[in-house]
């Protein structure tokens, strides 16, 4: 073994693979270091990027036998020992440095995204099961890169969680985190998922579609679904039923002696069209079908108010679970009462009404995803019949139905 063989910092030990072939006959010149010499040569001195701050702040850009230094002096280094080994030098010996750096940041990048992946997985399964604030995890997850976001997701899957996770984020979750949901459990690849990929930026649905098989590609290139058709976005059904107690209105106009509003249940019926959306706020136009019921006990009637008419909501997402939605609300109908007349006969009065409303909302999910929801509310209101215009202030609590 010739002088001048690199011994390894950390043992002295020397990587000594010479020409097992080299030329013996004229002035032929040996044959360039082969490539599985080159990469012993640079595993066995421990080539790797730098791993500390201060490695970096020498101006080096990688770590060889011990110490910081640039790829040019390792691409050299790696020539003259080839030469020592009766090799000549290669010429790819610079590329296989920047190669072997490359890959190993690339190591490290998917390692610690795949850590920190795990780490939000595991928070937000122990938020989970104890019911507290999951909420800064979903920030975190709608921040990430679409890979490391897809990580995350196959963790909670891999955690058995991934089911309750989608069912308490709700309806109204980040669509960068619907879409690696929907993937992440696909198939089948639906018109939900196709909506939920389409409303995503070209990197984020490569960055999906590269990790899907072609099943995926084929149902978003080959769907007939055209994107304008589409429902619209945040589009979703609700019917609600609240029971809203008694209250004494105030008389605008008409009959001073109206008596005390009495106890009612509302069934009201929306399709929310959402025209603004950013962050945790919404914006959505939703057509109104309402219909109130009450028994008039001073009275003895039985009082039916079916109305139509639209409600403009913003929503604030407060918390996972719970939604603050303030509105305000037009609707236009008649009011009914029916009671006993003459004999044996019911009686039937009909009076043209409108309303306008406006108030708020606390809306609080009930661990069944979007489909089941505790409505709390207040809300003031002017209400028009002939010859009369009353406001009152009411509260009311029920259940609502999410579609």
């Amino acid at each position: 073994m010739p002088d001048g063989v690199l011994k390894r910092a950390s043992d002295g030990r020397v990587y000594w693979q010479p020409n097992p072939a080299p030329p013996t006959w004229g002035n032929a010149a040996p044959q360039p270091a082969p490539g599985d010499w080159v990469d012993g040569f640079l595993e066995f001195y421990g080539l790797h990027p730098p791993d500390q701050a201060s490695d970096t702040g020498k101006g080096k850009d990688c770590i060889f036998n011990g110490a910081a230094t640039d790829v040019d002096a390792v691409g050299a280094l790696a020539g003259a020992q080839a030469a020592l080994a009766n090799y000549s030098p290669s010429s790819s010996a610079f590329l296989a440095v920047q190669q072997r750096l490359d890959a190993e940041r690339r190591t490290r990048k998917d390692q610690k995204e795949t850590q920190d992946a795990g780490d939000i997985a595991t928070r937000i399964a122990n938020g989970l099961k104890d019911g507290s604030s999951i909420r800064d995890e979903i920030d975190a997850l709608a921040a990430m890169e679409m890979g490391k976001l897809l990580n995350a997701i196959r963790a909670l899957k891999a955690a058995g969680v991934l089911n309750d996770f989608d069912q308490r984020i709700g309806a109204k979750a980040d669509g960068r985190i619907v879409a690696a949901i929907r993937s992440i459990v696909a198939p089948p690849f639906d018109s939900e998922w196709r909506a939920a990929m389409r409303a995503l930026s070209d990197g984020d649905r490569d960055a999906i579609l590269a990790q899907m098989p072609q099943e995926a590609n084929d149902a978003l290139d080959q769907t007939t679904d055209d994107p304008a058709k589409e429902k619209p976005k945040g589009g979703s059904l609700t019917v609600s039923v609240v029971f809203v107690p008694a209250n004494t209105p105030t008389v605008i106009a008409g009959d001073p002696s109206a008596g005390r509003s009495p106890d009612q249940v509302q069934v009201q019926g929306q399709y929310e069209f959402e025209i603004v959306g950013s962050g945790p706020l919404k914006f959505s136009i939703s057509p109104t079908l309402m219909a109130s019921f009450s028994y008039d006990t001073a009275k003895k009637v039985v009082i039916g108010q079916p109305m139509a008419g639209a409600q403009g909501t913003l929503e604030l997402f407060l918390e996972n679970f719970v939604h603050l939605q303030v509105f305000i609300q037009m609707l236009a109908g008649a009011t009914f009462e029916a009671g006993k007349g003459i004999g044996k006969t019911i009686s039937v009065n009909s009076l043209g009404t409108a309303q306008g409303a406006a108030g708020v909302q606390a809306v609080f999910d009930l661990g069944q995803g979007k489909h089941l929801q505790l409505v709390v509310q207040g809300q003031g209101a002017i209400t028009a019949t002939k010859n009369q215009i009353v406001v009152n202030t009411s509260s009311g609590i029920g259940l609502q139905w999410a579609f």
